[in-house]
């Protein structure tokens, strides 16, 4: 019985004369109210999917794959005529159908709507499109482009439009022809077969520059677009070149210049919709780079050096000279009379446009890209990183700092913006702190691959081959995703609206782009809507057009001054792939986004909430209001019921499981498992696996995995943040040093120009007791008496009176400094130069220094009368007379020290470039942890260290044999700036964005293996169930495991991909078999039902017991009912030797009907025999048996019995054929022995199907027996 049917691939929705709306539903006909809301009446013509519609006055025209369908005002078939196509147009004597293989289908239409075939033309074709104009029609043909065909009665290919090459959609405006071929749109004049005008999406973007209102594109395709930003977030192309690729593109005022394949193009910018070429000068090779001051302009020539352009009269630009480098010139930059040149292997070459020698910076690596912050210079040089270049010293520049980047990582583009600068990577765009270029560090990596990277304003913009994705560089460190925009891969389908175009994305991107054809031989984009893409036909009306998105409905959609604007939708299932329950509320997850859905009882499933977003969904799960998604490369998002984004975050790459539990979620991805707190996704803990897991089953305080390789993993997750938990925070400026003051227990911190004193004497609830304003940004300082120093490293020191901060501060003094780190014990400042050493100053005379260490020292500790060094060793320090200190004991380092601390019982716990080392008082190493990452600081509270992670992220680790414990992030941000012991229970840690107090509870175990499996030959596809687990094989079937072993295997006759255990009863999504229901509640296991499907991807139960499953991009609901009367396997019948016949000889092959269903194989008893009853003869599992030595001149008696996977067994009738005459030597011979040959499979059986949703249905299917 048909309950219910929603959702379905919309090819078209059309307008009626009731202001209500009808749409083809794979092979349905749904009529809408007009607000959408519900559907009102519903037709299944039974001829296949409804690929368009059209519209006259008292009847319907429906074109499905099988052909085309004539309805009634009703609905009402009146007349069907065979052969499907793509799409048709239709005047009143006319329907044409675009029959893509078949060519152009016609037919003539009479008065009273009767369709009669005239013969079809183009038949050697593959027609996409058609459309009709003054009386002749129009077809795209795709590669074969685009034919003029004659509409007679006796229709004719007239002619081919040769202004198009190809022509995949075509449709009409005014009197000229609009043609989509590919991504690119053609406007022709049909009469004069003239090309008016193109318009050309992204397609190869490299390079950009961005101002706060455009981005100027250059496409290596077709040339420069230039992105118009109405707003921020939402581009759109005004203007395109075609067939003038673009390599580069530079900006002054509004003038561009545009490196193009061996010139430069002069163009003002001033109308970005219509640009104006003001002039061109050719290269002496290709450039790859360009600069412009205004008046001249320097381009990149590779392995030809650089060329040098007087552009003071735009209009005739003119090569000054070329320079030849040392390497190949990639980027180039002018800067007041100078040239710089990434010069790849070379490094930087440094020219003064007077003087044109190059100087040259020897990098050590291939310079790729260069930006300018003030007087520095920073270089993007591929796998080494970014590199800073003082150039304050025009003729002598000096490297002052570098950054390397992660393992494997390459930074091929820069970009800067403020105080920070962005980086195209093999990985991401990567976020970096140029604040000091000598300590430039790694804020952020965006996991979004990207040609180039530009910032404007608080916006990022990260340029792709195809499209453009917008970022919000206002909050934290992280750049977060506004919108992606994305050119169309191709176009589905096309519809004119007065001016106005409007068109489909074939592939992934907008879903409707709107284009101005106001000046046809330049069109340009007015705006767009959706990201994912894959849409169908369009209609248009006066003030409305109607859009197909394929999978997700249709939309209505409202053109204001052309601007497409959404109303309302009627939105699908977005192709779910992954399924998730809770109670009787049922989350579906696809490729093109979610939906929540409830199960209403025998009105099926209802659709709640959809969110249509181009994500690479892997799983998904939900826990109350919260629904979590593991995205691949895109991460972890988190949303709410309503379908808003609540956050997201990226983890160690890619994100392929999620369990959602409480304020806590478990993410799989290719280190381990991630255990986060849901309301900020701050990372609380890390467990790392030997390999990458593939599945993620939550079981009370444990959390499986199922590697890669076959073997599980259990994790104790008892204590998930492991005894260190937030107790309160306050959001500041990127603070920086935490200084406890010598004077009471509040700590100060610093904060760019500014200082804080914190109460800290309550960490659940730190407050600021009161703050001030530094003369100059410091990140640095210490306290001498009573006395603040504070700093830049390599800046001079001030010193202040801090003592009351409501009053302001107060300078009281200072004195210059080179140094990296300072420290003042009365007269005497102490000194770490880094590379140059460790040394003293007298404050009273700074000019004077006294040399104490000649080796690298970075960071400096004081306790008491003792101090500490760190660099290429650790040192200890008499300063009991500050101005005459003397070296007591020195330890060596197995990496660059960076920060020294002490620690409980007097430890000495030294920061390195590779983890942090551990001394007794004495210098005695007690120990080492290795660390991924660079170690920036690190504190002890108890028995457990903490360090700061170049990198990212606060990692725990045991003191005693130094082990790592876990790695959290906090809300505040990933990267930690400083951290402090307070006491001997709370941590103080300074985030890139605040300040937050934790409380440690070391005796708290952290998250970590406790049992480990041994991996297997043919690794399962998923895990699942409780106890024991269930764990599918793919084609082997299933394994339930035990206490680590396996306890019973069954074979399924599919591949067993997922799979849901319920109190003793498995429900199995086996791929192309549908779904199998097995009985494991005894000692063998046994399949007790199973529903057929195409193919069931995954499956889930409802709180109510329903079954829900995924079949083929449907979302079905079914209700098992083990107690049902049984569906028989079929009758077995047509029988050889045919019933009756005679003369058979001695030996005769048994034949029956064939089992068609490789998925319910059947096996068979035979009885044969002389008797009216035959006895049992044996058992085959295939349609056919040889028996032999049969009597002479005898009648046998045989019949076949068939029994299914399931049991249950029907009787065939009994049949009867005679032997010849003859002798033979025994009587009736032996019955074979019995065997049996591998189970085969059988069509539906033990399911009440209640809904069917997506491409689905509602119905009932009977099933059996328990």
């Amino acid at each position: 019985m048909l309950l219910d049917r929603l959702g379905g691939w919309v090819g078209q929705a059309v307008p009626l004369s009731d202001g209500s709306v009808l749409a083809g539903s794979d092979d349905r006909l749904l009529r809408f109210s007009p607000d959408l809301s519900r559907v009102t009446a519903e037709i299944t013509p039974g001829q296949g999917t409804v690929m368009a519609i059209h519209v006259l006055d008292s009847e319907i025209l429906v074109l499905t794959e099988r052909g085309l369908l004539r309805l009634d005002d009703r609905g009402v078939v009146q007349a069907f005529a065979p052969g499907g196509g793509e799409s048709f147009a239709v005047r009143d004597d006319l329907v044409a159908v675009a029959a893509r293989e078949a060519g152009l289908r016609l037919f003539a239409r009479q008065p009273d709507g009767t369709l009669i075939p005239l013969p079809g033309v183009l038949q050697e074709k593959d027609v996409l499109d058609v459309a009709i104009l003054d009386g002749q029609l129009f077809a795209a043909a795709g590669q074969g482009g685009l034919y003029r065909v004659d509409s007679s009665q006796q229709p004719a290919t007239l002619a081919r439009v040769t202004s198009v090459q190809g022509a995949d959609a075509v449709t009409v405006s005014g009197r000229l022809l609009v043609v989509g071929s590919g991504p690119r749109v053609f406007v022709v004049d049909p009469e004069r077969d003239a090309l008016i005008g193109i318009y050309t999406p992204l397609g190869d973007a490299r390079r950009m520059v961005v101002r706060t209102d455009t981005v100027l594109v250059a496409d290596q395709r077709d040339g420069l677009k230039i992105m118009w930003l109405p707003t921020p977030d939402r581009p759109v192309q005004a203007y395109t070149e075609n067939s003038s690729p673009a390599y580069d593109v530079a900006l002054s005022g509004n003038t561009a210049v545009v490196a193009g394949e061996d010139n430069l193009r002069l163009l003002d910018i001033g109308s970005l919709f219509q640009p104006l070429l003001l002039g061109r000068v050719g290269l002496p090779g290709r450039p790859e780079g360009v600069a412009f001051d205004g008046e001249t302009a320097a381009a990149a020539l590779g392995d030809d050096g650089v060329a040098l352009i007087d552009a003071t009269n735009y209009a005739t630009p003119s090569l000054i000279r070329r320079i030849p480098l040392e390497g190949p010139a990639r980027s180039v930059l002018l800067d007041e009379g100078w040239l710089y040149a990434a010069a790849g292997e070379a490094g930087l070459a440094a020219i003064n446009l007077a003087e044109p020698e190059p100087i040259y910076v020897q990098l050590g690596c291939p310079a790729a890209d260069l930006a300018q912050r003030g007087s520095v210079l920073y270089i993007a040089c591929e796998e080494a990183g970014l590199v800073a270049v003082d150039v304050l010293r025009r003729a002598a520049p000096a490297i002052v700092g570098s950054l390397a980047p992660e393992a494997g990582n390459a930074y091929r583009t820069v970009s800067i913006q403020g105080k920070r600068a962005y980086l195209a990577s093999d990985r991401g765009v990567v976020v970096a702190d140029i604040n000091r270029p000598a300590q430039m560090g790694r804020l952020a990596l965006v996991r979004e691959a990207v040609n180039d990277v530009g910032a404007a304003d608080t916006y990022l913009y990260g340029l792709h081959a195809a499209g453009l994705t917008t970022y919000d560089i206002r909050a934290t460190a992280e750049p977060g995703v506004l919108n992606r925009y994305r050119s169309a891969e191709g176009i589905a389908d096309m519809a004119a609206q007065g001016n106005t175009l409007l068109l489909t994305n074939s592939g992934p991107g907008a879903d409707i782009i709107a284009l101005s054809l106001v000046t046809p031989a330049a069109p340009y984009e007015l705006g767009n809507l959706g990201d994912t893409g894959f849409g169908t036909h369009i209609t248009t009306g006066e003030r409305f057009a109607w859009v197909g998105l394929g999978h997700g409905g249709f939309q209505q959609i409202e053109l204001t001054e052309g601007v497409p604007l959404p109303r309302t939708a009627y939105m699908t299932l977005p192709n779910p792939g992954r399924i998730t329950t809770e109670g009787q509320t049922v989350i579906a997850a696809g490729v093109n986004g979610w939906s929540v859905l409830t199960m209403a009882g025998p009105a099926g499933l209802r659709p709640q909430t959809t969110v249509r977003r181009d994500l690479p969904i892997q799983d998904i799960d939900a826990d109350g209001n919260r629904i979590v998604l593991a995205a691949g490369e895109a991460g972890l998002w988190v949303y709410n019921r309503a379908g808003q984004l609540a956050g997201r975050t990226a983890l160690t790459g890619p994100v392929t499981r999620v369990a959602a539990v409480g304020d806590l979620i478990y993410a799989a991805d290719t280190s381990g498992l991630a255990i986060l707190d849901a309301r900020s996704l701050t990372l609380l803990n890390r467990v790392t696996t030997p390999v990458p897991p593939m599945d993620l089953l939550h079981q009370g305080e444990q959390v499986v995995l199922l590697l890669v390789d076959g073997s599980l993993v259990a994790i104790d997750v008892s204590q998930p943040a492991a005894g260190l938990v937030s107790l309160s925070q306050i959001e500041t400026r990127r603070p920086a040093q935490l200084i406890p003051a010598p004077y009471d227990s509040s700590v100060y911190t610093l904060s760019e120009n500014g200082m804080l004193r914190l109460n800290v004497d309550d960490p659940a609830q730190i407050t600021v007791f009161d703050r001030g304003e530094l003369l100059q940004v410091a990140s640095r300082g210490f306290f001498t008496e009573d006395l603040f120093g504070a700093y830049l490293p390599g800046g001079p020191v001030t010193l202040y009176d801090v003592r009351d901060l409501d009053g302001g501060v107060l300078e009281v003094g200072g004195f210059r400094s080179t140094g990296q780190a300072v420290l003042i014990a009365g007269s005497a400042a102490f000194v770490a130069y880094g590379d140059e050493g460790f040394g003293l100053v007298d404050i009273r005379q700074p000019d004077t220094r006294r040399d104490l260490l000649g080796e690298a020292v970075f960071g400096l500790h004081r306790d008491g009368d003792r101090l500490f060094t760190v660099g290429e060793s650790v040192t200890v320090w008499d300063i009991s007379d500050p101005m005459n200190p003397v070296q007591v004991d020195q330890s060596s380092l197995s990496e660059l020290g960076q920060h020294v601390t002490t620690g409980p019982a007097g430890i000495l716990l030294v920061s390195t470039n590779g983890g942090v080392e551990l001394f007794a008082p004495d210098l005695t190493l007690m120990g080492r942890l290795s660390t991924p990452s660079p170690v920036t600081r690190s504190a002890a509270v108890g028995d457990r260290g903490y360090a700061a992670l170049a990198e990212g992220g606060l990692l725990a680790f045991t003191l005693s044999e130094p082990r790592p414990l876990f790695t959290r992030t906090s809300v505040l941000g990933t990267f930690v700036t400083d951290v402090l012991a307070l006491g001997d229970s709370h941590l103080l840690v300074s985030w890139e964005g605040g300040i937050e107090a934790l409380g440690v509870d070391a005796s708290a175990d952290p998250p970590r293996i406790v049992e480990t499996s041994s991996p297997t030959e043919n690794p399962p596809t998923s895990i699942s169930g409780g106890d024991p687990l269930v764990l599918t094989l793919g084609e082997p079937g299933l394994s339930l495991v035990a206490a680590g072993e396996p306890v019973m295997t069954f074979n399924t006759p599919g591949e067993a991909l997922r799979a849901v255990y319920d109190a003793g009863t498995i429900y199995v999504a086996d791929g192309h078999c549908g779904l199998r229901i097995i009985d494991v509640s005894g000692d063998d296991p046994e399949e007790r039902g199973y529903w057929r499907g195409d193919y069931v991807s995954d499956v889930a139960l409802t709180g109510d017991g329903e079954v829900i499953v995924v079949d083929a991009g449907e979302l079905i609901a079914l209700n098992y009912l083990p107690d049902a009367d049984p569906v028989l396997p079929p009758v077995p019948q047509f029988p050889l030797p045919a019933n009756g016949s005679h003369g058979h000889p001695g030996s005769v092959t048994l034949q029956w009907s064939e089992d068609a269903d490789p998925c319910a194989r059947l096996t068979y008893n035979i009885y044969l025999g002389i008797e009216a009853d035959p006895p049992f003869s044996g058992t085959v599992g295939d349609t056919s048996l040889v028996v032999g030595e049969l009597n002479p001149s005898a009648t046998y008696h045989w019949r076949v019995e068939a029994t299914d996977r399931q049991g249950d067994t029907i009787s065939g009738p009994v049949w009867q054929f005679s032997t010849a005459a003859a002798e033979f030597r025994n009587p009736i011979p032996d019955a074979p022995p019995p065997f049996i040959a591998q189970l085969l499979r059988v069509v539906g059986i033990p399911l009440v199907m209640l809904t069917l949703l997506g491409l689905g249905t509602l119905w009932y299917i009977r099933h059996r027996r328990g």
